[in-house]
């Protein structure tokens, strides 16, 4: 369930989290951000569905996106959204290829954060500390 809206962003901090942890973000200052509404509207922003971002560490996050359909030319408008919504400090990094891999799923992964799956992996029963997280590749061009 949701806490309800942040002042800066609109958007809601989650206060328990239900479903796929890693796909869950991490703000710069600590926060868990849910990445629904974030997707949504990034979605909305660009028309780009063609992306994954990977967070690798609170200030840190990797867009992963193609050529034809992706958000090639639209970079400084994302990372300016990502930032106002994640955090000033945080330095966003781009990798560009030709397609995804496909999971083998056959689902699209838009987000995948081992450090939110860390920070909510303090239940050592459940065994959650001994999960990985598997981001969605981008295959380079040939």
């Amino acid at each position: 369930s949701a806490a309800g809206a942040t002042a800066a962003t609109g958007l809601r901090t989650l206060t328990r989290i239900e479903g796929r942890v890693s796909d869950v973000l991490v703000t710069t200052d600590g926060r868990l951000q849910s990445n629904r509404e974030l997707v949504d509207a990034l979605v909305r922003d660009t028309g780009v569905t063609e992306f994954s971002l990977h967070q690798t560490a609170p200030d840190r996050i990797l867009c992963m996106t193609i050529r034809d359909g992706g958000w090639v030319g639209q970079e400084d408008k994302v990372t300016e959204f990502l930032c106002s919504m994640l955090g000033r400090s945080l330095q966003v990094e781009w990798k560009i290829g030709r397609a995804f891999r496909p999971l083998k799923s056959g689902k699209r992964r838009y987000v995948c954060s081992p450090v939110a799956q860390s920070l909510l992996a303090h239940d050592r029963e459940s065994g959650m500390f001994l999960l990985t997280a598997w981001p969605q590749r981008v295959l380079h061009a040939a």
